[in-house]
């Protein structure tokens, strides 16, 4: 067991990951990186199936999941796997996932774009998301679990401050992955108790974010564009409003926003 580790991002699961979550990411990702059927550079496939395999022994097994939890701490979580230079590895060719979810996109349209919201992450999350959902049958619940993972993610390795959590949201959106890992790297070594407008000024300034470009500025834009995707996930007024109040919109805005939405107003 390696604490420096981040064995939750090698299954491209959270820390608050159940089992079936946990099995199904190692069962899909052990299949997608077979030497057999990867078809990329040996070395590399067995040096990512070395590392799968090494975290799903650690996070299968109760104990020892809880040993490298302790290990890790309760502080938010460094996202150099997400967002460090060596992150951005491409996924094998082989996807023994595709054919099955082909046919549940068929049925379940907006899987495409819940699971395109979480690849803006990492793929390895989106991957957790189709894995899951296959060997779960949860698809009724798609929604939620899309939703959920990105939220635990935001504040698994961006703490709970609304301000921040926002902010880092938009950067993922908008692929500054640099300034995303300089805001984890904050979080993790302030903590908590944090002044949201000191650092995002200067996360901004150090990597020349236009202001005018961010999520504040364009803010009633982009809760309507936010709220009419909900919309169309099938949410109800209730549940959209909801939704746009845990990403920073006031209650009253928020339920004016999913009133005229859900009443194409």
């Amino acid at each position: 067991m390696d604490a420096s580790k981040d064995y939750y991002a090698i299954l491209g699961v959270l820390p608050t990951a159940e089992d079936i979550v946990i099995r199904a990411a190692y069962k899909a990702l052990a299949q997608r990186y077979h030497p057999d059927r990867n078809g990329g550079a040996k070395e590399e496939t067995h040096r990512r199936m070395v590392e799968i395999n090494e975290a799903y022994e650690v996070l299968s097994n109760v104990e020892r999941r809880k040993e490298y939890d302790k290990s890790r701490g309760t502080n938010a979580q460094s996202g150099d796997s997400y967002f460090g230079e060596t992150s951005g590895d491409t996924p094998p060719k082989f996807d023994p996932l595709e054919n099955d979810w082909r046919v549940a996109v068929k049925y379940y349209a907006d899987l495409a774009e819940l699971e395109q919201r979480l690849s803006r992450i990492s793929w390895r999350l989106a991957y957790s998301f189709r894995a899951y959902l296959l060997e779960a049958k949860a698809f009724d619940r798609r929604t939620q679990v899309a939703e959920t993972l990105q939220q635990k993610f935001l504040e698994t390795y961006f703490g709970t401050n609304k301000e921040i959590l926002e902010f880092a949201r938009t950067l993922i959106d908008q692929g500054h992955k640099a300034a995303a890992k300089a805001l984890n790297e904050a979080i993790r070594v302030l903590g908590s108790r944090i002044e949201a407008e000191r650092i995002i000024h200067q996360i901004r300034s150090e990597f020349e974010i236009d202001k005018a470009t961010d999520i504040g500025t364009t803010r009633t834009d982009t809760f309507r564009t936010l709220a009419k995707q909900m919309r169309g996930w099938e949410l109800k007024e209730s549940e959209i409003t909801e939704q746009l109040i845990s990403r920073g919109l006031n209650r009253k805005d928020a339920e004016g926003l999913a009133y005229m939405v859900c009443n194409d107003r």
